[in-house]
């Protein structure tokens, strides 16, 4: 293992490490370990965990669904751990909304060019954490990073080629 990944393992454990005394397990308790192997090779360098909640994913109206799977929010993506539903981009996001859940938590995530995601958590805490997350403003980013930004939502078809080129040209026109 390189040094650069070592680092970035120890990274993602450090911030697994901050948010485990938070979550509330309803399944067995040896499949955390699963996070400590998995998220540092699902993880980017640069993104970096924001909460993470034993739940479900499903995608609205009777979409896929990632039933008892561990749902993460990081600086640029939320998702389920189990691959039923595709990774969703921040970038994406149009609204956060809770709903009423029996037990626990849950929140409505409505996004671009994409069926709306229904987020059910076991612990109402990280529900709230998560939502909290969302609704704080992004931090002030340059052009280029607004540029990088546009690219993945364009690879990842969210946005059009044409819509693309046409918030490229505003932001080039900016530098």
């Amino acid at each position: 293992m390189s040094r650069q990944a070592w680092t970035h393992r120890q990274r993602v454990e450090s911030e697994l490490d901050a948010v485990r005394g938070r979550l509330r397990l309803r399944g067995p308790r040896f499949a955390f370990r699963e996070l400590y192997r998995l998220l540092p090779e699902t993880l980017e360098e640069d993104e970096h965990l924001l909460a993470v909640g034993d739940g479900s994913l499903e995608e609205q109206p009777h979409g896929n669904r990632a039933p008892g799977t561990y749902v993460v929010l990081t600086n640029r993506k939320l998702f389920g751990l189990d691959p039923g539903v595709q990774p969703l981009p921040l970038e994406a996001v149009r609204s956060v909304a809770a709903v009423e859940a029996r037990d626990g938590g849950a929140f409505r995530v409505s996004a671009l060019q994409r069926r709306d995601l229904l987020v059910r958590l076991a612990d109402a805490s990280i529900a709230e954490e998560m939502i909290a997350a969302f609704e704080s403003p992004p931090p002030e980013q340059t052009p280029l990073d607004a540029l990088e930004r546009l690219g993945r939502l364009r690879d990842a078809g969210v946005l059009s080629k044409k819509e693309f080129q046409a918030k490229k040209a505003e932001l080039l026109a900016r530098l």
